[in-house]
């Protein structure tokens, strides 16, 4: 039985990943980052404020991967936001508050999982939030073109990513779409992303196990 580590008290934007988390079976564990005295196993996954998820994750010698900030500026031109392209700042761009800021005709948060987008979100369109009275949406085309940039991106081999990330992706005001950024999936909103689908994302986005050779450069710093 796989077990979640989620922090204590559970805030609501994590609630739904509980939830979806014991309706599958799972243990919950909730934690204030101290020490767990208890045989956590493989099947092991953490989600939360970053600041707890580091904690758990350091005292339990538990293994967190997450792509650096500076991620984007490596990918391939055609991938990159121009702004990023010949840029040498170590810092990449975040749209994980407030992504209807970012000068994007539309944004989408992508959860992805060995190079597949498991499931996704609209965060902005059109300068404004995708959130409606409580409900998170967009037109048709905006999905439709997110997935398709998803999948020539995840598909090309020149891309180097982590096992198990949260990715951000825009669509600039020419209608071509680039990357934002990438996010570590153990604390990453979800928007409207499916909380079920996210599961396995998680449980590949930690180890409690020994780190191969290619996963080491992508353990979170």
């Amino acid at each position: 039985m796989p077990t979640l580590l989620t922090n204590m008290p559970v805030s609501p934007a994590h609630m739904p990943v509980v939830h979806a988390a014991q309706t599958a079976g799972w243990k919950v564990i909730k934690s204030l980052g101290g020490r767990l005295e208890t045989n956590l196993g493989n099947a092991l996954a953490i989600y939360g404020a970053p600041e707890i998820v580091r904690a758990i994750a350091r005292v339990n010698r538990i293994s967190l991967f997450a792509p650096p900030a500076n991620w984007p500026k490596h990918l391939p031109t055609e991938f990159q936001a121009p702004d990023a392209r010949g840029s040498t700042a170590d810092e990449g761009i975040s749209f994980d508050l407030a992504p209807e800021q970012g000068g994007f005709e539309s944004t989408v948060r992508c959860f992805v999982l060995d190079r597949m987008v498991v499931t996704l979100s609209p965060v902005s369109h059109q300068g404004k939030s995708c959130r409606v009275r409580g409900k998170w949406s967009a037109p048709e085309e905006v999905y439709d073109q997110a997935l398709s940039f998803c999948e020539q991106l995840l598909g090309d081999s020149r891309v180097l990513m982590p096992p198990a990330f949260a990715l951000d992706i825009g669509q600039m005001a020419g209608g071509d779409w680039c990357v934002i950024g990438g996010t570590a999936a153990w604390c990453a909103h979800i928007y409207s992303c499916s909380p079920a689908a996210i599961l396995n994302v998680l449980l590949r986005s930690c180890k409690s196990a020994s780190v191969s050779h290619e996963e080491a450069q992508w353990l979170d710093e």
